[in-house]
């Protein structure tokens, strides 16, 4: 059976869109999969560090929700911290216990 070129032409076409289609289907995946977009969450605050470049003073730094101010004892610079890395850190000597008396304090009122 011989072939025309009419059909030989109609098998390349299908090879040709068949690979057509695998070349935009992996072109549209390859960036969403190697992309990293880092979106801060809505309603974020600066970092103390950039709070304090801006202006505010190191007592006056507001920390994001779930986060508790201190204060670094050698230096005196601000930190946000979760409340049981707070405890580690006096305990450790990093922060002083006048943190750990003033989140009592506001927590109490």
């Amino acid at each position: 059976m011989l072939f025309s070129f009419g059909d030989l032409y109609d098998v390349m076409m299908w090879k040709a869109i068949f690979f057509a289609l695998i070349l935009l289907s992996s072109v549209s995946v390859i960036p969403l999969t190697f992309a990293i977009i880092h979106v801060p969450p809505v309603g974020t605050l600066p970092s103390p560090k950039k709070q304090v470049e801006q202006g505010v003073s190191a007592d006056n730094v507001t920390c994001n929700n779930g986060l508790v101010l201190m204060k670094k004892l050698s230096d005196g610079s601000p930190a946000c911290v979760k409340e049981q890395t707070m405890k580690k850190l006096i305990e450790r000597g990093w922060g002083g216990r006048e943190c750990f008396n003033n989140y009592l304090a506001i927590n109490q009122l």
